[in-house]
C-alpha cells in the first residue's frame, strides 16, 4: 500500500510548479541573455557555445551530448530552421539541469 501511495505522489508531481524548477528556469533565462541578450532566437552555433561555456560541467558529458542532440533537432524545425528559440532553450535545459540535480524524478 505504501508503494501505491508513493506512485500516486510521483504521478501527481507537477515539475513546472516546483520552486526549484522555476529557479532553474530563471537561471537558464539568465544564461541565454549572456550571449543572446533580449533576442528570442539564436543560431544553433551560438547556442552550442552557451552550452559549452555554461552547462557541460553542470550536467556531465553523457547528458551534454543528449542535450545537444535535442537542441539540434529543435533547430531543424519551423519556423526558423537553423535557429533555436529562447523558449526551447529554457524548457529543454531546465529539464536537463533539474533531472541532473533531482534525478529521482523521471521527466519523460
Amino acid at each position: 500500500a505504501a508503494d501505491e501511495e508513493e506512485d500516486e505522489e510521483e504521478e501527481g508531481f507537477d515539475v513546472e510548479s516546483d520552486p526549484e524548477f522555476q529557479k532553474i528556469q530563471r537561471q537558464m533565462e539568465a544564461i541565454w541573455s549572456i550571449r543572446g541578450g533580449t533576442e528570442d532566437w539564436l543560431v544553433k552555433d551560438d547556442v552550442k557555445v552557451i552550452l559549452e561555456e555554461q552547462l557541460r560541467t553542470l550536467i556531465g558529458s553523457e547528458k551534454f551530448e543528449e542535450l545537444q542532440d535535442i537542441l539540434a533537432e529543435a533547430a531543424e524545425e519551423e519556423p526558423r530552421v537553423g535557429d533555436i528559440s529562447r523558449e526551447d532553450f529554457v524548457d529543454v535545459c531546465s529539464a536537463f539541469v533539474f533531472s541532473r540535480m533531482y534525478d529521482s524524478y523521471d521527466l519523460e
